[in-house]
């Protein structure tokens, strides 16, 4: 139950739905190899939320309540896979997202991802996602409309940590192509990123810098270049800012983004992220109406700090502060109306 206003809503609204429900098999070889399935109302992440994330859809959009809270993180319906033999997974999986049901697109995705840990923290996979239905659409310039449906996204992934080679550096990316079946569609969309921790130095900071980006559509070519980003999103890393995340879509879209990390006790921790937003292309059509069209491809900054603090085994605290401001794109978009606005959140979480 809610009462108050959210970015949605402003009337008392509850609702009373199952969360979670699934059951599954496991099975666990004698050398070693591990097999499981399950079939239900579960949560589905694909690496670090690029393509993927378990907050990824509409789940708490509309007069749901708890929105700010992000109760449903579940898929309505899921098949999910997994083997694993000495440094090799498998995953396989059919998702039916939980989506708002007013703006219900029926997409189904399916799914397989083979990865090989060479380390704990050295590994590569790789990725292949279909639609292989869906009444969402896509409009180009021409205001043609384009099926979902068809969809086949192709996805690399890397991560490289070696201490013996680099203590504390990192570097992790990932690359993905999509085209479309039933049309000419060429659209990409990856990042970069390296970073930095010095575990052995007090509060164990570390910095890292990060760059993304997903194709937009270029009006002057027959093929369809804007980056479908499926399901992606998840604050700690693709959501690519909480403020700008309320008006920006993931894609037509390129940010940089450096963060810097402190861990003042080990229930503590604190992050702050600087992002700078640029778009693709100036045909921004599929994002946000009110800019469709853009006169400029600088899109805003944004400053967040989130803390995290894990009071006990029963209660974690998290704060959310973010400032976000507009660039020519947006000013010129609201005929230099936008202001620079604010997210301030804090969320309790109680377990037992």
């Amino acid at each position: 139950m809610a009462a108050g206003q959210d970015i949605f809503w402003n009337a008392t609204r509850w609702q009373d739905n199952i969360e979670k429900l699934y059951a599954g098999l496991l099975w666990a070889g004698p050398q070693g190899g591990t097999a499981n399935i399950s079939v239900g109302r579960q949560n589905f992440s694909l690496n670090d939320g690029f393509l993927i994330s378990q907050f990824g859809s509409q789940y708490n959009a509309g007069p749901r309540p708890g929105v700010y809270l992000a109760p449903r993180t579940t898929q309505d319906f899921s098949v999910l896979a997994q083997g694993q033999w000495s440094g090799w997974t498998l995953k396989s999986f059919y998702l039916d997202p939980n989506e708002y049901e007013p703006i219900e697109t029926k997409t189904k995705v399916l799914g397989a991802n083979l990865r090989y840990n060479a380390t704990v923290s050295t590994y590569a996979d790789a990725s292949v996602i279909a639609v292989p239905s869906s009444d969402s659409v896509y409009r180009d310039p021409s205001g043609n409309t384009l099926s979902r449906a068809g969809l086949v996204t192709y996805a690399g992934h890397v991560r490289w940590a070696d201490p013996a080679v680099a203590a504390g550096v990192w570097l992790e990316s990932e690359v993905a192509y999509q085209n479309n079946i039933n049309f000419p569609m060429s659209a990409w969309a990856g990042y970069g990123t390296i970073g930095y921790l010095a575990s052995k130095v007090p509060w164990s900071p570390s910095l890292s810098y990060r760059y993304s980006s997903f194709s937009g559509d270029n009006p002057n070519t027959q093929t369809f270049e804007r980056f479908d980003p499926l399901f992606s999103g998840g604050l700690a890393e693709c959501l690519q800012g909480i403020s700008f995340g309320k008006v920006l879509s993931q894609t037509n879209r390129t940010t940089h983004r450096v963060r810097f990390n402190v861990s003042p006790a080990d229930e503590l921790n604190l992050t702050i992220d600087y992002y700078s937003n640029w778009a693709n292309q100036l045909n921004n059509m599929g994002g946000n109406p009110a800019l469709s069209q853009l006169t400029s491809k600088n899109l805003g900054q944004e400053l967040q700090l989130v803390a995290r603090w894990a009071i006990n085994k029963h209660f974690y605290l998290m704060g959310i502060a973010s400032y976000a401001m507009p660039g020519p794109a947006i000013q010129d978009a609201t005929n230099n109306m936008a202001k620079p606005w604010s997210t301030l959140q804090l969320q309790l979480f109680w377990n037992w």
